[in-house]
C-alpha cells in the first residue's frame, strides 16, 4: 500500500512538474517582443472612401474623405479628421477607454459605420 501511494505522489508530482514547464514555455513564446515597429501610414480606398490612419508612438491621427462624385477639391474640403491613443497593438478614442481597432502585422483593422475595415501599411 506504501508503495502505491508514493508512486501515485511521484506521477502527480511529474504531472504537475510537466504542466507548469508547459505553461511556462508558452508564456515565454507570446510576451517576446515583436521587432517590427507599428508606426507608419496605414490606407484603404475604394469607390465611396479614401481613410489614412498614421501611428506614431502612443497616438495615431485619421483623414477620411467620402467621395461625392462632385470633385476632389469638395471632397478634401470635408474631410474629417479624428485622433487618439495606440496602447499595444490597440487603437483607443482619445479617452482612452473606447477601442477603435487594431494593428496585426501591417495591418490596421477599425470598425467604421458598423463594418470592418483593414487598411494596409505602405
Amino acid at each position: 500500500m506504501k508503495k502505491l501511494l508514493a508512486l501515485n505522489t511521484l506521477l502527480i508530482c511529474a504531472f504537475a512538474f510537466i504542466i507548469i514547464s508547459c505553461d511556462n514555455n508558452s508564456n515565454n513564446q507570446t510576451s517576446k517582443p515583436k521587432s517590427e515597429s507599428i508606426n507608419g501610414l496605414y490606407s484603404f480606398s475604394d469607390n465611396s472612401v479614401q481613410l489614412e490612419v498614421r501611428i506614431n508612438g502612443n497616438s495615431w491621427s485619421q483623414k477620411t474623405i467620402i467621395v461625392t462624385g462632385l470633385g476632389s477639391d469638395y471632397d478634401l474640403q470635408n474631410a474629417k479628421y479624428y485622433n487618439g491613443i495606440v496602447k499595444g497593438t490597440i487603437l483607443y478614442d482619445d479617452s482612452g477607454y473606447v477601442q477603435i481597432g487594431s494593428i496585426n502585422a501591417n495591418s490596421l483593422n477599425i470598425i467604421i459605420s458598423g463594418k470592418r475595415v483593414s487598411l494596409r501599411k505602405k
